[in-house]
């Protein structure tokens, strides 16, 4: 095993941005989203974490969720002061019970954050007035950042395609062949789509585990258009670096593939991609995909049922 990866070594790519000395690196390379697997440390953490990156990054519902656990954070913490300077000092009724005063303060808040202002309390002092006025301003920065956020989260370009959970080994034109498939998941069509898949493969001499990378000739690395799914195929044969290994082999080398795809996005008017990998484990082994299209009832649309993207069967016998 040590020497058979000799014979591709023109092939080795060392420009991949991933180190290779494997006893360093974690279990996989990339994350199944096809982020770096990587965990940054040893810095200031709140100069490590970029605010607008995780925002934009975060799962629509958890950016809602932050967007009001904020708002309603920000508004009990002016309350608090309005209530800290005195009910008194707000036109409010001053028969109200201490709850009741507190949860007008609130009502205040709010009502001065989104500059909405109704008038049925306002302000008489210097120092109510003072934290209304800061407030009011403080109110007009969130909400133009968080505008700007919802515009980015909208308008960032993205692929949105769908990648089947596991790849398969399988019999393929009188050999075998390594494949996974893709589907976009929204209203959108990529044209020029390429993709360009790299197999990780470690290697162990003297007793020194390292990475070789190695890129996979596909059947077909370019399409027009990406209207249905895509099935991406590799074929086993003796140019390919997985042509004499077993299964046992292909587990000992820690086999990772990672897959890069590029599109354009007509709406956007720009390119896209999106990228994944499949671990040793992540492949299955004598199974084929089932179809994911057929026509509708009255032949006119085709349907693509993304739920069978990752559904296999046993192939024919």
């Amino acid at each position: 095993m040590a020497n058979y990866f000799d014979r591709f070594k023109n092939r080795f790519l060392d420009n991949t941005g991933f180190d290779d000395h494997i006893g360093d690196v974690g279990e996989r390379i990339l994350t199944k989203k096809g982020k770096g697997n990587v965990y940054k440390k040893g810095f200031h953490r709140i100069k490590h974490m970029s605010l607008f990156h995780t925002l934009i990054e975060l799962n629509i519902y958890k950016f809602w969720l932050v967007c009001f656990v904020g708002f309603v954070a920000i508004n009990i913490s002016f309350a608090l002061l309005y209530y800290i300077i005195g009910s008194q000092h707000l036109l409010m009724d001053q028969s109200l019970s201490e709850a009741d005063k507190f949860l007008e303060c609130f009502y205040f808040s709010a009502q001065t954050l989104t500059a909405v202002g109704y008038g049925h309390i306002a302000p008489t002092s210097n120092a109510a007035s003072s934290v209304a006025a800061f407030q009011a301003f403080f109110g007009l920065m969130s909400f133009a950042v968080i505008t700007g956020l919802l515009y980015a989260r909208f308008s960032k370009p993205r692929a949105f395609l769908m990648f089947s959970k596991n790849a398969i080994i399988r019999p393929f034109k009188e050999g075998k062949a390594l494949m996974f498939r893709m589907a976009t998941y929204k209203n959108n069509d990529l044209t020029d789509v390429s993709c360009q898949v790299l197999g990780a493969f470690s290697k162990t001499v003297d007793g020194v585990t390292s990475n070789r990378f190695i890129p996979l000739d596909l059947e077909i690395s370019r399409i027009q258009e990406l209207v249905l799914n895509w099935t991406v195929v590799h074929k086993i044969d003796e140019n390919s670096p997985l042509y004499e290994l077993s299964k046992d082999a292909l587990a000992e080398t820690k086999l990772e593939i990672i897959a890069l795809v590029k599109g354009y996005d007509e709406y956007f008017a720009t390119t896209v991609q999106e990228r994944t990998s499949y671990t040793f484990d992540e492949i299955l082994f004598d199974v084929q995909f089932v179809k994911m299209f057929h026509r509708d009832d009255k032949n006119h649309r085709t349907i693509l049922d993304l739920d069978k993207l990752s559904k296999t069967e046993p192939c024919p016998a």
